[in-house]
């Protein structure tokens, strides 16, 4: 008797085990809690500034987005954060977002160094960095993984008096 109780222990505890991970990972195919910041620093850390720049300057990061429409685009990317605290952002509103920035900014390999640049940052930086048709792409819908490094943190850019994340871009993904 005791050993069909145990037995019977075990099959149901490998069972929510199995049943765990089916879960975890069915939701995260779809895209829904998933943290793409699981294995780099979250936005709430940088903009929290508990450690200050010095501590995060050049760390990897991975996060989700959206194309901001609300803002410009000018120097990079601005993308509406979406993580756990911010899971549907409105792009045509205020939003939490940081500035995804391409590497060769004002350097040598600048685009407007370029003679065949057309002045549109946006569209060079997913030529660049992803192998994403600009063309096709619907700021309303589309979700974007932005890879790379925190380059700094600027204040004072909007009257909210936020810390915004200026991310230099490695890679750009479409959420499928």
């Amino acid at each position: 008797m005791e050993n069909n109780k145990l037995a019977i222990l075990m099959l149901s505890g490998s069972l929510m085990i199995v049943l765990g991970c089916y879960f975890y990972f069915h939701k995260t195919k779809e895209g829904e809690y998933f943290n793409y910041s699981v294995n780099s620093i979250t936005y709430s850390e940088i903009t929290r500034l508990d450690q200050g720049i010095k501590s995060y300057k050049g760390r990897e990061i991975k996060w989700r987005g959206k194309i901001a429409s609300k803002y410009s685009q000018i120097d990079g990317i601005k993308f509406c954060i979406i993580d756990d605290s911010h899971k549907n952002p409105d792009i045509y509103s205020e939003c939490d977002w940081f500035w995804a920035i391409p590497k060769e900014l004002a350097t040598e390999k600048d685009s407007s160094y370029q003679s065949d640049w057309n002045g549109n940052l946006v569209e060079l930086m997913f030529k660049n960095y992803s192998n994403i048709d600009y063309d096709k792409i619907n700021s309303e819908k589309d979700e974007f993984i932005i890879t790379g490094k925190l380059d700094s943190l600027d204040t004072e850019v909007d009257y909210f008096n936020r810390v915004i994340p200026s991310i230099e871009v490695t890679k750009i993904e479409k959420v499928e």
